[in-house]
């Protein structure tokens, strides 16, 4: 299952009608990477995230899709934080996805033993 965010920059990309070359290009990431982040193969660093945002225009909440307040707070000022900063709100975030992640393989896992499928 891919995370959210990896669908999202997909998305993002495409609405600004980018290939992958074209992204790689504009923002002085590699396409290798861009493809690699995409694929869920590699995670991005904060300096990664930054270059890629800019190029296409958008926040980190549009990006990971969280409505949560807190978060929207913190990615409203998060042009005032410092890298260490960032780069915890970052750790959150890629926790939070994990975690629901994790608890949707749980609750598709209870399906299928419900369903005597497993």
């Amino acid at each position: 299952m891919l995370e959210q965010w990896r669908i999202n920059l997909v998305k993002l990309r495409e609405a600004k009608n980018l290939s992958q070359a074209d992204l790689a290009l504009k923002s002085g990431v590699s396409q290798g990477q861009i493809s690699l982040l995409e694929t869920g193969k590699r995670t991005f660093t904060q300096e990664t995230l930054d270059k890629l945002l800019k190029v296409l225009g958008a926040r980190y909440d549009q990006l990971f899709g969280h409505e949560d307040k807190k978060i929207s707070i913190i990615v409203e000022h998060a042009e005032k934080m410092s890298e260490i900063e960032k780069d915890e709100v970052v750790k959150v975030l890629h926790k939070q996805e994990q975690e629901r992640e994790d608890a949707a393989l749980f609750q598709e896992f209870k399906k299928m033993r419900h369903n005597g499928k497993i």
